[in-house]
């Protein structure tokens, strides 16, 4: 392994990145829940090279935990910090077999107190059930000298077999890097306290009872059409003792917003009001009449004391956002169009006339040559912004959940000016990216989790920004969209209470 004070960085960590490793310098476990665009990643490695000074006998290696798509932005950034490429081997999920052979050259080494090859072992949160065998074998399982692990709210639920994996996995050091450490309720972030200290915090109940607040409810249990009985069940309300929380966490927590470290960022404007656009008549009819009898049976049904699955609701949304999106049209796997009878189960996808395409392209237009990044949640309405850009001669980009080959020379090819407009799905292009050629942002619709919206957003308001960044958000009217709003409001009330301790920085 290179000494760490022989390596030259590209990347030299800001101030405030330095005060958050010495703060955690002496500790087992840090968490890191910093703002998007703060710098997670580079305060992370800075982290595990102080660790390496502090513990110069160590031949144990650091694994990095990541999304997929986070893969190649960790060994960008291990390699723009110094650190040679020979030291690293990221995963191939397509070449499983070579991986689980250096997993076991790795064992070896260990076990005999000998070098490993690399420093750094990259591989994604998914992999690990594939390679668990290896990865967590017996006897003289790998003993990592640090995991670092990149939104690890990916280990939220603690009944997930990912979760109960990754839990298994031994090291010396661990380091936790979310931007929102409670995604959705208070409860999320107990799983991420119990990998981090599983002895202060190995009661999830106990856990829940002091800072969760609830309310006893009672559901019906039916069979064969009669009901034969009621069951009691929690439902999370809030969160509680919000200030002793903090004072649990704070020793190994911070989280730095991204005004605090840089004040004097460029403006970040959510553009009010929302633009509004009204359905098509077509539009109109169709969605009046699946939120008349979806939404009524589900209110209904939640009336009468059943327990209505989440999934259900969720695909009843979905298919409003849907409808407040385009026309949805009925298309069949062959390709042709055919009528109702002769075929079933046909897909349905969004198709012009679409209000909020038109809006975005006036958007778009109204701005002459400036670029724009556009969001969206499905990848349908993404193809039809790209579509009716090409059809307008607009230079365009798309990444969605299908693209991972050219992600990055996608996002070059905008931030060098090659395509004047950047589309894509929230969940593919909200994260890990930088986009600061554009300051504009459109969303067509948003994510219910308002953390991935702000995610997407931070894309654009990074310290590398120099212009004011404006936000827009189109919305239809009388539909979901206003019920959505309110919703991620709420949870936006709720997580910022769990993620901001007054004074953290």
């Amino acid at each position: 392994m290179t000494s760490v004070s022989e390596r030259e960085k590209l990347i030299i960590p800001k101030r405030d990145q330095y005060a958050a490793v010495r703060k955690f310098r002496y500790l087992d476990g840090a968490f890191i829940g910093d703002e998007m665009g703060v710098g997670k990643t580079v305060t992370a490695i800075e982290r595990d090279f102080q660790l390496r000074i502090d513990n110069p006998n160590t031949n144990a290696p650091t694994l990095i935990v990541c999304e997929k798509i986070g893969l190649d932005v960790w060994e960008y950034h291990l390699k723009a910090m110094g650190v040679a490429p020979g030291e690293i081997l990221v995963i191939d999920p397509k070449n499983r077999a070579a991986f689980e052979s250096e997993l076991e050259a790795l064992r070896e080494d260990l076990f005999h107190k000998q070098a490993p090859d690399y420093t750094y072992y990259i591989m994604h949160y998914d992999i690990i059930r594939w390679i668990q065998g290896t990865l967590l074998a017996t006897p003289h399982p790998i003993r990592w000298f640090h995991i670092i692990a990149d939104e690890f709210h990916y280990i939220k639920n603690p009944k997930a077999q990912r979760t109960r994996l990754f839990k298994k996995i031994k090291a010396v050091k661990k380091t936790g890097l979310t931007g929102t450490p409670a995604d959705n309720m208070p409860i999320d972030i107990w799983s991420l306290l119990n990998w981090l200290y599983p002895r202060q915090f190995s009661s999830y109940w106990k856990w829940y009872g002091k800072f969760v607040e609830y309310e006893e409810k009672e559901r019906h249990i039916w069979e064969n059409g009669r009901m034969v009985g009621k069951t009691g069940y929690r439902e999370m309300t809030g969160v509680k003792n919000v200030d002793q929380l903090h004072r649990e966490i704070e020793p190994f927590y911070i989280r730095r917003m991204l005004l605090d470290v840089e004040p004097d960022m460029p403006e970040k404007i959510y553009v009010e009001p929302p633009v509004m656009v009204e359905m098509t008549p077509s539009q109109r009819r169709t969605y009046n009449q699946m939120a008349k009898r979806s939404i009524a049976r589900i209110l209904d049904m939640e009336g009468d004391g059943y327990a209505v699955i989440a999934s259900a609701k969720v695909a009843v949304y979905t298919r409003l956002q849907q409808m407040a999106l385009a026309t949805l049209t009925a298309r069949w796997d062959d390709g042709e169009w055919k009528e109702e009878w002769e075929e079933e189960d046909p897909t349905l996808v969004l198709t012009k006339p679409s209000p909020k395409l038109d809006a975005v392209m006036e958007m778009i237009t109204s701005h002459e040559e400036e670029p724009f990044v556009i969001f969206t949640q499905f990848r349908g309405m993404a193809d039809l912004i790209e579509e009716e850009c090409r059809t307008a001669n607009i230079s365009v980009v798309k990444i969605h959940g299908g693209v991972t080959s050219h992600r990055n020379e996608l996002v070059r090819r905008f931030q060098d000016g090659e395509a004047r407009i950047f589309v894509g799905t929230i969940a593919a292009a909200g994260k890990t990216i930088t986009l600061t050629r554009a300051h504009h942002a459109i969303f067509t619709d948003l994510s219910w989790n308002p953390h991935r919206n702000d995610q997407a957003a931070a894309r654009l308001w990074r310290r590398t920004q120099r212009n004011a960044v404006r936000i827009y958000t189109i919305q239809t009217r009388n539909s979901i969209d206003q019920i959505r709003l309110m919703k991620i409001n709420t949870k936006a009330e709720l997580v910022a209470a769990i993620s901001n301790p007054e004074g953290n920085s």
